[in-house]
């Protein structure tokens, strides 16, 4: 049985191939991915993640063999956190897309 896990992240690049890998992870279940201020806002970090499951969406009704390495059975929950730091200097990375993000800007 799948562990499930937490992911608690600001996708950027590499943030992006982590997610992808534990949404394809026979090991583990993806149960809730909460968006928080990283290198990137909080607001930008989750229309990020959105994309992302739109291009999986994607993906799948094109190739519906895609839907063997995704077996999401239940329904990743998504949460938006702070957008800022606990403390200190808010410093961004604001340049960075989501690399599967390019073709939907």
């Amino acid at each position: 049985m799948a562990q499930k896990i937490i992911v608690d992240t600001d996708p950027g690049v590499d943030d992006v191939l982590a997610i992808l890998l534990s949404l394809s992870s026979p090991e583990v279940s993806v149960a809730l991915i909460s968006i928080v201020f990283g290198n990137t806002h909080a607001p930008v970090a989750h229309k990020n993640l959105l994309k992302i499951y739109h291009a999986l969406a994607k993906e799948i009704m094109d190739h519906p063999e895609a839907c063997e390495r995704y077996e999401m059975k239940e329904k990743t929950i998504l949460a938006l956190g702070e957008d800022g730091p606990i403390g200190g200097e808010k410093a961004t990375a604001a340049y960075f897309v989501c690399p599967l993000c390019l073709s939907r800007l």
